[in-house]
């Protein structure tokens, strides 16, 4: 992955629940593309989502404590303003990617023209 500039930025949102975030973040990081940055965006003080932050996010990853925040929207955005990606894609911590998520998506962006996509789930 390029450091400096990943081609997607994951703005992952979460409030209170580590156990969930676990599960998100190990869905993430199992993608099989390295290309991407996670940006994590709390909007809790909670210490279990600062211990899930600190052991599995990698160093290039971005971990934003947030309780002033009123809402995953406003951590969404936040997370959006600081990304270093070509493309965002956003995560909720109650979701998780399929481990070729990421890989499909960096395939399909560069020949897109539509500016959002949406996708189904299972």
């Amino acid at each position: 992955m390029n450091r400096e500039k990943p081609l997607l930025s994951v703005v992952l949102t979460t409030h209170n629940r580590s156990e969930l975030l676990k599960r998100s973040l190990t869905s993430v990081l199992a993608c099989t593309s390295n290309d991407y940055e996670i940006i994590l965006c709390a909007d809790d003080g909670c210490p279990k989502t600062i211990d899930v932050a600190r052991t599995m996010l990698r160093s290039h990853d971005s971990f934003m404590r947030i309780p002033s925040m009123r809402g995953p929207a406003e951590s969404r955005n936040m997370g959006a303003r600081v990304s270093r990606g070509k493309w965002v894609t956003f995560l909720d911590d109650d979701d998780t990617f399929g481990e070729q998520h990421i890989a499909r998506l960096l395939d399909l962006l560069p020949n897109q023209s539509s500016k959002v996509l949406y996708f189904n789930y299972e």
